[in-house]
């Protein structure tokens, strides 16, 4: 069964918003959606929906009216259909009728979050991954830092973290700088992926009576001493690949929908 054939058959599955078909062809479907939000208010979204390759489909406004035309903050794509999902975290490919479900829910998710940015003029999920390029080193950074442990990971990330990159043929190469909250955390060492003082204590905090055993050099059996060094080089390339990211829209205009945005 084709792919706009599947949602058609999971279209009122697991979701409270009414779903109404406008246009229904082989590779589009047009519909109305009610959006119902958390306070009981109804709110029309006109949709196409069009299969594109394989089992994907991609999901836009018929005519732009409740949403920007483009805005990445909003993930809303330069063509105007939606970023409902990274591809390499989740698969919303509609292959059977519980996918076509999952494909529903994460649209009427999304909508929803539409609205609460459209009110809060933020977008409202602070764990949404990285434009472009820059999610896979998101990714990569924050599965270091979970590595450790999440009470650690979220002390880190509630911090101001900046990491940059030094070029040199001096002493050992070419090397990251780990700042946080405007003081240097650690270094590491491009050529040999480590940290530059192994005898320090380990950046976790862990306390060990014998002392040694709490050093970056053999805190949890050394692994400590590589997640750190994951984190700090797939930070740098995650902050990088966001500058690129924004690089391509200069020159546009900010839809003005949201407070803060690059392209202001």
């Amino acid at each position: 069964m084709k792919s706009i054939e599947l949602l058609v058959n999971a279209l009122n599955n697991a979701h409270d918003s009414e779903i109404i078909i406008q246009n229904h062809e082989d590779t589009t479907l047009n519909v109305l959606i009610n959006l119902q939000k958390v306070d009981g208010k109804i709110i029309p979204y006109q949709l196409k929906i069009t299969a594109t390759k394989g089992t994907k489909v991609v999901v836009s406004e018929v005519i732009t009216q409740l949403l920007p035309m483009c805005c990445p903050e909003r993930h809303i794509n330069s063509d105007g259909t939606f970023c409902l999902y990274w591809e390499d975290d989740i698969d919303l490919g509609i292959t059977d009728i519980d996918k076509a479900t999952l494909w529903w829910q994460t649209l009427i998710r999304f909508l929803l979050k539409q609205e609460r940015a459209k009110k809060k003029r933020e977008w409202p999920d602070q764990d949404a991954w990285a434009h472009g390029s820059a999610a896979k080193f998101q990714r990569a950074a924050l599965s270091a830092l979970d590595q450790i442990g999440v009470n650690f990971k979220n002390s880190v990330l509630s911090d101001s973290i900046q990491v940059t990159y030094h070029k040199t043929n001096k002493g050992n190469g070419s090397y990251y700088k780990v700042l946080r909250n405007g003081l240097v955390w650690y270094i590491v060492w491009e050529k040999f992926q480590r940290i530059a003082i192994l005898k320090q204590k380990c950046l976790c905090g862990a306390k060990s009576r014998k002392r040694y055993k709490s050093t970056l050099r053999n805190c949890s059996k050394q692994l400590h001493q590589k997640y750190f060094v994951d984190f700090a080089i797939n930070y740098y390339h995650w902050k990088i690949e966001e500058v690129k990211f924004w690089a391509y829209f200069k020159g546009k205009s900010c839809c003005g929908t949201l407070d803060m945005c690059p392209l202001k």
